[in-house]
């Protein structure tokens, strides 16, 4: 999950992590609520291909969506803050 305040670039990090790290996003599209990316990775762990599913939330940083953030803190593994 990433979260932080309004137009801090969690959305940008995101799109370069996940789709394309050479394309920079010149328009800002605020996130609505929360939206996620998927990202699969094959990882080498002792000699052996093991497929993985990462999947991360990003949060608006609205105000207006704050509300929201508690109910997913309860699944996430881990939280990027911004």
């Amino acid at each position: 999950m990433v979260v932080g305040n309004e137009k801090c670039g969690k959305t940008h990090l995101l799109h370069r992590f996940i789709e394309n790290p050479d394309i920079y996003l010149n328009d800002y599209k605020p996130t609505d609520g929360i939206d996620y990316k998927v990202k699969y990775k094959t990882l080498l762990i002792n000699k052996q291909k093991n497929n993985h599913k990462l999947q991360i939330w990003d949060c608006s940083g609205a105000l207006k969506y704050r509300h929201l953030l508690p109910s997913f803190y309860k699944k996430v593994g881990a939280i990027i803050l911004c």
